[in-house]
């Protein structure tokens, strides 16, 4: 499972390689619950299994979304563990991954540059999961 965004300007439809990726892993759990309220805000939803596309009156919920994940990230120490499921055979039992702040930061900051891209060529945000 994995989600895809991509950039796309006014000027090209179409483009080779996402600008930022998220696996179903810690970072993307960490920053699910902020993803679940500007879906409930716009009901575009950035989800691991769906699409959806983010223009230009998505900006200000995008942007505060995204300072509001920094501002949890920078309130959490070095490194972490996320609850990322729960595993039911042969044994139940829950599961954590490893978050690193630095590239949680490194993750917001390129979601927050691809918004800024997006607004200043009067582009889009594409997500696709799988």
């Amino acid at each position: 499972m994995s989600l895809d965004i991509y950039l796309r300007s006014s000027n090209s439809r179409s483009s080779s390689a996402p600008a930022l990726s998220f696996e179903d892993d810690g970072y993307y759990r960490f920053l699910q619950p902020l993803f679940d309220r500007v879906g409930k805000q716009s009901g575009k939803y950035i989800d691991l299994y769906g699409d959806a596309l983010f223009t230009q009156d998505d900006w200000p919920r995008l942007r505060t979304m995204l300072a509001d994940a920094e501002t949890m990230a920078r309130g959490k120490p070095t490194t972490w563990e996320v609850h990322v499921g729960t595993q039911l055979k042969p044994v139940r039992k829950e599961l954590y991954r490893t978050v690193k702040r630095e590239e949680l930061l490194r993750l917001i900051a390129t979601f927050k540059a691809l918004v800024d891209a997006a607004d200043e060529t009067d582009g889009q945000l594409e997500c696709v999961g799988d």
